[in-house]
């Protein structure tokens, strides 16, 4: 008989994003025969349920046990812990997706492929810039960052009253790598908006500072 899960539906296809970005295809594999154990098991249905919306990594070690040994030495040939990998690949994306649940400013990061935010472990900053999006009579834009408007130290007024081309001003989040390069995450309507991504985005990065361009 199949049960039915507790856990949302949204919250699986965003982990199955989150993993399918990362490429952990051992990690895929194994949450898929875990929901369907727990659609015909009513006992792991239950322990299924509870580690995803409020489980810790010992109760995914746990729950996982069923399909594999978290602590099996090492393997013969690569992977050398393809069990343990994958069990630490959803510990690690799950933990992503609530962190990202808790803020309501965004649904996606609408800068990122399928809305999903890169792995940022070696990044060093987070940067928000107000960016100038012109809009051309043949449908074409053209962005063009404002320097100086995030921090205050210069007047969006100004640029606005100098530009001859029609468009609007979004509040850019970007990252910044070790090597200098910086990617955009996430377009905001609102300088609040912007910070508020950016804080979100911080404690699951507590290595970052973020500053205003």
């Amino acid at each position: 008989m199949e049960r039915n899960m507790n856990i949302q539906t949204q919250t699986l296809e965003l982990l199955h994003k989150e993993l399918q970005l990362k490429n952990h295809v051992d990690a895929i594999a194994l949450l898929d025969k875990s929901i369907e154990t727990a659609k015909t098991d009513e006992v792991f249905n239950q322990r299924f349920n509870a580690a995803f919306e409020t489980g810790s990594t010992v109760e995914f070690r746990e729950l996982f046990s069923e399909f594999g040994n978290y602590f099996k030495q090492s393997s013969e040939s690569f992977p050398w812990y393809p069990h343990e990998d994958a069990v630490n690949a959803i510990d690690t994306a799950i933990h992503h997706v609530r962190l990202r649940s808790k803020q309501p400013l965004i649904d996606g990061y609408n800068c990122c492929t399928a809305g999903v935010l890169p792995d940022l472990t070696t990044s060093t900053s987070l940067e928000i810039s107000a960016v100038f999006v012109g809009l051309f009579s043949d449908g074409s834009t053209d962005c063009t960052p404002l320097f100086g408007v995030a921090s205050g130290v210069e007047k969006l007024s100004d640029y606005m009253s100098s530009s001859d081309i029609e468009g609007n001003v979004v509040y850019t989040v970007y990252h910044r790598d070790i090597y200098g390069y910086a990617e955009a995450l996430h377009d905001s309507e609102t300088l609040e908006q912007a910070k508020g991504v950016a804080e979100g985005i911080k404690t699951m990065y507590p290595q970052l500072s973020i500053d205003l361009n």
